[in-house]
């Protein structure tokens, strides 16, 4: 019985060792997504061996640029900055054999989803205007129900704290990726931004959902307007006139979401601070144009771009530094 043990023991460390190694022939990297959305998950990479039951299954995994995604051994992704339109190739290689396998992931821009938002029917409202009140004004454009990146519509009777969720992301003008919330600043906030990036007076280059743009000044005025129909101040309106002014700045919901800025008169300094979430009773968002020239230059240097603008009372419509964040609200003819 012993013997008969011995020999099969033999035998089997005999046919362990006359067992072939079994090299790999080929590598696919197949992954959940080729593409990088700012605001969405990373892909997950999975590596396909050929064939199955290969011996040699040690692989190193590379980034054509870790500074942006880095990959560890095991392949998983890692998103260290985002850049719009930036390619990273993703290769995962056996060192024995050379044999590779490569993906290419390009970060891109996502659009609004509509399904996210509601629809403010605005479109046909006609008021006096404030200033001239034998003549009458309309509106001609519908307007989302909240800034981009809101999950919820403003509450006028909620608290500033529980309104928060209303306020949404802050966008440098020109730029599409949020460079802010109103918990802070990211990585993209550049403090000496000039608005060259993207070109806002064309729908498809905005973060607005497909079929909405971004409103003009000309649009921008017209909502400020409409609001000052409700300060007696501006004209003899009457109680009814007020009344509805008031309801339809109620119906707009715009939040307390002020803007981020960077203090300093010269670079040096701007270098030197943090930029700083100014958050009032202002109510801001973005419109679409800059200032027609560069001579139309801040006192810091800055260019300038049309924004909404709306405090204790109504100011209109103001042309402010490209460097600061604000939100965005979209409109629709």
């Amino acid at each position: 019985m012993k013997r008969n043990l011995i020999l099969a023991c033999m035998a089997s460390l005999l046919f362990v060792g006359c067992e072939k190694e079994v090299p790999i022939t080929s590598l696919e990297i197949q992954t959940s997504s080729n593409e990088i959305f700012y605001d969405s998950k990373v892909p997950v990479l999975k590596l396909v061996m050929v064939p199955d039951n290969a011996t040699d299954t040690e692989i190193s995994w590379t980034s054509s640029d870790p500074s942006y995604i880095e990959v560890d051994a095991a392949g998983v992704l890692k998103i260290v900055k985002f850049e719009y339109d930036k390619e990273i190739v993703i290769t995962a290689q056996n060192p024995s054999t050379g044999i590779q396998a490569v993906v290419a992931l390009k970060m891109l821009l996502k659009k609004a989803n509509i399904e996210d938002y509601g629809i403010v029917e605005i479109k046909g409202y006609k008021f006096s205007d404030p200033y001239n009140h034998s003549k009458q004004l309309e509106i001609k454009f519908d307007i989302l129900d909240r800034n981009l990146g809101a999950t919820k519509i403003y509450d006028p009777k909620a608290s500033d704290e529980a309104n928060k969720a209303a306020i949404g992301d802050y966008y440098q003008f020109g730029n599409s990726i949020p460079v802010a919330t109103v918990e802070g600043v990211n990585s993209c906030f550049n403090k000496e931004h000039q608005g060259q990036v993207d070109d806002w007076t064309l729908p498809e280059k905005t973060p607005c959902p497909l079929g909405w743009r971004m409103a003009t000044k000309a649009e921008l005025s017209l909502l400020a307007s409409a609001m000052e129909v409700a300060d007696p101040y501006y004209g003899d309106q009457s109680a009814a006139e007020i009344a509805a002014a008031e309801k339809f700045e109620a119906l707009l919901g715009l939040p307390k979401a002020g803007q981020w800025v960077i203090k300093g008169k010269t670079v040096e300094e701007r270098n030197g601070n943090q930029p700083e979430l100014y958050l009032p009773a202002a109510k801001y968002f973005w419109g679409n144009e800059l200032a027609a020239g560069d001579k139309e230059l801040s006192d810091r240097g800055f260019r300038m771009a049309a924004s909404f603008e709306y405090n204790s009372f109504p100011l209109g419509t103001f042309m402010a530094e490209v460097n600061t964040a604000r939100p965005i609200r979209c409109v629709r003819d």
